[in-house]
């Protein structure tokens, strides 16, 4: 039987209409008549409204923390903050926003690890398609890793509440998100201690240290322990587990992303059938 159709079917008409919407972009170009070529070029595709455009890089900056667009597309060289400023300004206060930079061959050769950040980078003089087709993308693809991220967040809510996992301890944020985490790339599971690993995520996510993760953990694990019923703990954990007398973090987070994952592969099943 297919996995729960009827929020499947609500789900997907939700993405629909995320697809219908117009992305926001914003154009910030030293030269005023390649302002206009641009957002011509954008607008011309019915998939974009360009909401501001600017030779001004501090304004691009401005702009873009307040108004959140899907695309900034910005030319490296500005007035005042250069469009490499940008980028670095962009991507690290309004990260879901997608950058497309526009540079010539000697930028690219002189700045390279920088424009790296870039989610894509454009060498001029370059043809309209080519802007349209990479702008598309970048927009689509950024929908799709939100869209996907809110169905991983909603599974994840879902598994927490019928373990009884109350969202008022501290810990449970930390639980929620290293499962989240442990879904969208299994390997932090794995090496969960490494510098890249589960717990080092979570310590730059949350700013906290490993210890008081742990502990925080602890006590959401612990309250599913004692208070979940026996036929749900069944459920979800072996015998095994369950003899312990207590369930490791590191236990919880990987059995529910297992689940998660599978939920999530089924529904897709259901959808291509």
């Amino acid at each position: 039987m297919c996995y729960n159709i009827n929020r499947e079917q609500k789900e997907e008409g939700a993405f629909r209409m995320l697809l219908a919407q117009k992305y926001r972009a914003i154009v910030t170009h030293g030269d005023p008549a390649e302002q206009q070529r641009i957002s011509r070029i954008l607008e011309e595709t019915k998939l974009f409204q360009v909401i501001c455009t600017t030779h001004s890089g501090e304004e691009c900056i401005r702009r873009t923390l307040h108004s959140q667009p899907d695309l900034v597309i910005a030319d490296t060289l500005l007035s005042g903050v250069d469009g490499l400023e940008v980028l670095q300004q962009i991507k690290l206060r309004c990260s879901d926003t997608r950058v497309l930079l526009l540079t010539g061959y000697n930028m690219l050769a002189c700045h390279r690890t920088v424009l790296e950040m870039a989610d894509y980078c454009i060498v001029t003089p370059y043809a309209p398609d080519i802007l349209t087709a990479r702008a598309i993308e970048l927009v689509q693809t950024q929908q799709k890793d939100t869209f996907a991220a809110h169905l991983v967040s909603n599974e994840t809510a879902a598994e927490l509440a019928i373990l009884c996992a109350p969202v008022r301890l501290k810990g449970y944020p930390y639980i929620s998100d290293g499962i989240q985490l442990s879904v969208h790339d299994p390997d932090v599971i794995h090496h969960h201690i490494g510098p890249n690993g589960l717990y080092a995520q979570l310590c730059r996510r949350h700013n906290e240290t490993y210890r008081n993760i742990e502990r925080c953990m602890r006590s959401v694990s612990d309250h599913i322990f004692k208070y979940a019923s026996l036929d749900v703990l069944e459920q979800y954990f072996t015998q095994a587990d369950l003899a312990r007398g207590r369930i490791t973090n590191i236990t919880l987070i990987s059995t529910l992303a297992a689940r998660i994952s599978n939920n999530l592969r089924e529904q897709q099943r259901c959808s291509l059938s």
